[in-house]
């Protein structure tokens, strides 16, 4: 989900095409969410989530050891470097219930009420 300084979500669905840990799936909608706001015009990003292993990774507080989140990594970081300013913000799994539903939906563990 990406949500503009005005409050508007721009709710996105888009499927892996192989078989993925969570943080490796985690790393997929981060990765496609920055493309959209770069795409969009967006110089200033506030990544909110509930995942702490890929926050911590992108603070540099945890080392990414696993050799397949080092590319998920690099290519993040890639991408950060084009924002004029980045946050980036831990939350609870219920200050995050939307997205997780929308992740829910895309797996399909959960039907849309739309």
């Amino acid at each position: 989900m990406v949500v503009s300084p005005k409050n508007d979500k721009a709710k996105h669905k888009f499927r892996i095409s192989q078989f993925c840990s969570n943080n490796e799936a985690e790393y997929e909608a981060l990765i496609t969410g920055l493309e959209i706001a770069l795409e969009s015009g967006a110089r200033f990003i506030e990544i909110r989530g509930d995942l702490e292993l890929v926050l911590r990774q992108l603070t540099r507080e945890y080392k990414c050891i696993n050799e397949s989140l080092v590319m998920y990594l690099t290519m993040a970081n890639a991408l950060l470097k084009r924002f004029t300013h980045v946050e980036i913000r831990h939350l609870s799994r219920i200050e995050n219930q939307e997205a997780n539903d929308l992740a829910q939906m895309a797996y399909g563990y959960k039907i849309s009420k739309d």
